[in-house]
């Protein structure tokens, strides 16, 4: 009987030690690290339809860990967007979730090819050979897959096959979390909302690139909380560096703080201990460097230029009275959104060229008194409103107001004692200024294609150069009381609403183009002291009706008068000696020219599609080039007369008596017989 009860006794204990061993082994293969692969082929159990439930254990609550992402004992990213983070977990569990794609490979090289195609926040389930499975998330991927298949050569265990997947994270004990990988705090490319980091006492070992400045910039305090002295080591190069490498401040337990330092001396002066207060340092949005802002760091629309600053411990700007900011550099503003800028209280010498070009939003400045200097195209294509211009500025660069297209007010300093080219060119809502007795001189397109329709003119300025106030808005000009005596080309050109013109006698000549396409103009008195007129001076002047030539005038240009439609008559002068061609070439109401000289052969198509009559009062001329249609009884017996055939010539008694005609192309030739 004993030895039965024996048997039975020894045959219990090797079942329970065999599912014992079992459950062990089931649950080994939750680790996943260095698990078997399942059996694919075995059923799984089989639950009887109508069985008995009554039993059956409660399922298991997971609680989700969301903020987390790991691989094995570490932390390989923060998820969450709190500002103080302060919930790194002790331990965690997790389950993969497999999708139904399933991918083979055969080598190395298509395996790599194909990880790297992938997005970031893919996960995977990788099988090598059948022989062993690990779970892991992009870029994870080169740093650890030596890890996974030894040391051997990688290329003798293939075929590999990949399962894409999600993992999912839970509160749990199967894996000690005691490290925080590279880039933990790397989300949405190195930009988070963490402002505090506080590491539990599980964390013995960081990545020394975890927080470091550059990758979470955001992050100024760090607290460590571990009693020993937290190891810091470098993914890419394998040694544990001298320098944390956080960029910012980190608080440790007081007992260890010497030792840190020891530990890391070059970041000494940014560890603490718990609990102390660090005097903050208000950091400026500028880079700065010998007083000159060179960068703009911050995001703020509405900005105050400070006097002075200080640097930090690691060289940034801070406030501060150590040293005085006096320039604003080339570009440091443009294309910004900020919409005000008050230099008021700054000591600002200087604003450098292309400084606020193309800051579309910036509607209002306010300059520093101490401003001498304005550079190249500072505000060009700017937002401004307003600018006023304190006296201390004596130098403007070109185009530094150039198509501020909002501009509608300006104040000019009293110490300018010239404007540069396009300086105010294209600004579109500037239609007065008021110019200082200082200036002397005005730059080439200076105020073209603005609305200017008003403007002073001091003593100080005796010429306007090309374009000066080209395609503006002026009803009237009047240089009658001004020192003025040089216009330069297109000078007031393309005024469409342009009327009437006064000139003073300090002019001698009126340039090319001068009053180009004035379609308004109708009046205008030329002094006796103009001598000559341009090229196309009044072309296209359409609503000039009448106009007086000086008795001294001795040249007038190409297409002078071309295409004045309005133009009935014009006396020329007996003085004018020089005809440019075209001269009123489509002037298709002209019905009088008188010319009281010997003009010897005139321009080709200088009366064409215009003359009607034609007054010659000197009876001594050699030849006379006439295209058009001629009143013959008018002629005072030129020797030559040329025009086209067309004109009906043969009933004139008079010119076929005193002239031998001949043909040339589309002409009648008359030659005076001898």
């Amino acid at each position: 009987m004993k030895k039965i009860f024996f048997s039975i006794f020894i045959l219990a204990m090797t079942l329970c030690l065999a599912f014992g061993s079992a459950y062990i082994i089931k649950d080994w293969d939750i680790l996943f690290s260095t698990s078997e692969i399942e059996d694919s082929n075995s059923d799984p159990p089989v639950v009887e339809p109508g069985g008995d439930t009554d039993n059956e254990p409660e399922p298991e609550q997971k609680v989700e860990i969301t903020d987390w992402t790991f691989f094995e004992n570490s932390v390989s990213s923060y998820k969450g967007t709190a500002e103080v983070v302060n919930n790194i977990p002790s331990s965690y569990s997790m389950e993969f979730i497999p999708s139904s794609e399933e991918v083979q490979f055969e080598d190395l090289d298509s395996l790599y090819e194909y990880i790297y195609s992938q997005n970031i926040e893919s996960f995977y389930k990788i099988t090598f050979n059948g022989l062993e499975e690990k779970y892991f998330s992009l870029p994870s991927f080169s740093e650890y897959v030596f890890l996974f298949v030894g040391s051997g050569d990688i290329s003798t265990i293939f075929p590999a096959k990949i399962q894409l997947g999600e993992v999912k994270y839970y509160e749990g004990n199967d894996f000690e979390v005691d490290s925080l990988q590279s880039q933990v705090f790397s989300k949405d490319f190195y930009e988070n909302n963490v402002s505090e980091l506080i590491i539990p006492e599980n964390i013995k070992n960081i990545d020394v690139n975890a927080f470091a400045k550059g990758r979470s910039e955001y992050i100024n305090k760090v607290v460590i909380n571990c009693n020993e002295v937290v190891k810091f080591t470098s993914v890419s190069s394998g040694n544990d560096p001298e320098d944390i490498n956080v960029g910012t401040n980190v608080y440790v337990k007081a007992e260890l703080l010497e030792e840190y330092k020891t530990t890391y001396p070059q970041s000494a002066d940014h560890i603490f201990p718990i609990g102390y207060e660090v005097p903050e340092e208000k950091y400026l949005p500028y880079v700065i460097e010998d007083g000159v802002i060179t960068a703009y760091t911050g995001s703020a629309t509405d900005l105050v230029i400070p006097s002075t600053y200080s640097l930090s411990s690691d060289g940034q700007a801070i406030e501060g009275s150590d040293y005085t900011i006096t320039e604003i550099g080339d570009n440091v503003f443009k294309f910004s959104s900020i919409e005000k800028i008050d230099m008021s209280s700054s000591l600002i010498l200087k604003l450098g060229n292309s400084c606020f070009v193309g800051a579309l939003s910036l509607k209002t400045v306010i300059l520093s008194n101490c401003l001498t200097t304005i550079g190249i195209g500072c505000f060009s294509e700017s937002a401004i409103e307003t600018i006023d211009l304190p006296d201390s500025v004596i130098e403007i660069g070109k185009s530094a107001f150039f198509w501020c297209s909002a501009l509608n007010s300006v104040t000019l300093s009293n110490s300018l004692q010239s404007l540069p080219y396009g300086c105010f060119s294209m600004c579109s809502s500037l239609t007065t200024i008021v110019l200082p007795e200082t200036i002397s001189s005005l730059g080439e397109n200076c105020f073209g294609s603005s609305s200017i329709s008003s403007i002073n003119f001091p003593d100080s300025l005796t010429s306007l150069p090309y374009g000066c106030f080209g395609a503006c808005n002026f009803v009237e000009i009047d240089l009658s009381d001004t020192q003025i005596e040089t216009l330069g080309e297109d000078c007031f050109g393309s005024n469409e609403l342009l009327t009437k013109v006064v000139l003073n006698d300090l002019i001698t000549s009126l340039p090319d183009m001068c009053f180009y396409r004035c379609f308004s103009l109708s009046s205008i008195i030329i002094p006796e002291s103009v001598i000559s007129l341009g090229d196309q001076c009044f072309d296209t002047c359409s609503s000039l009706n009448s106009i007086i030539l000086p008795s001294a005038l001795t040249s007038f240009g190409e297409a002078c008068f071309y295409r004045c439609s309005s133009l009935s008559s014009i006396v020329i002068p007996a003085s004018v000696r020089s005809w440019g061609k075209n001269a009123f070439l489509f002037c298709e109401s002209l019905s009088y020219v008188e010319i009281s000289h010997r003009p010897g052969a005139l321009p080709t198509s200088m009366f064409s599609y215009s003359i009607n009559t034609v007054v010659f009062n000197d009876t001594s001329f050699y030849s006379l080039f006439l295209p058009g249609y001629i009143d013959y009884d008018l002629f005072k017996n030129p020797s030559v007369v040329k025009f086209k055939s067309s004109v009906d010539d043969g009933s004139n008694s008079w010119l076929n008596e005193n002239y031998v005609k001949t043909i040339e192309g589309d002409y009648n030739v008359y030659t005076r017989k001898v």
